[in-house]
């Protein structure tokens, strides 16, 4: 699986469970990006997709066990700069962070994971 795939995947879950996906793949001005920006409802959702396949047989887990604080920080300074960017925003908004992992099994089936409010103190555990 490759990162273009994984954020497709990312957005048709998202889609499908009621998400309005506003951007994928948004390059920040600092070099970093973000994988998704969804609306739900009242929610703005930035997403980080992490994968990777089965057969790397070194790795055990979901990809999301793998983020560090540092990722974290870098992905909550993206979505600042993200904001920052926009013209408009609605008077009364959540910013809430969310991780899908995917979890490639063969070529056609992937196992998805999706933690809500994942940056949250104690979300992830």
């Amino acid at each position: 699986m490759n990162r273009s795939r994984a954020l497709d995947i990312a957005q048709r879950y998202l889609e499908c469970s009621g998400y309005e996906v506003v951007e994928k793949d948004f390059n920040c001005p600092n070099g970093s990006k973000i994988d998704v920006v969804a609306w739900q409802d009242d929610e703005l959702v930035i997403v980080s997709v992490v994968y990777r396949n089965t057969n790397n047989k070194t790795d055990d887990g979901f990809p999301s066990e793998r983020l560090t604080v540092g990722k974290i920080a870098k992905i909550e300074r993206s979505a600042a700069m993200y904001l920052r960017q926009l013209e408009e925003l609605p008077s009364n908004f959540i910013v809430r962070f969310d991780t899908i992992s995917l979890l490639e099994v063969d070529e056609v089936h992937a196992l998805v994971k999706h933690h809500v409010n994942a940056l949250a103190q104690g979300a992830m555990e």
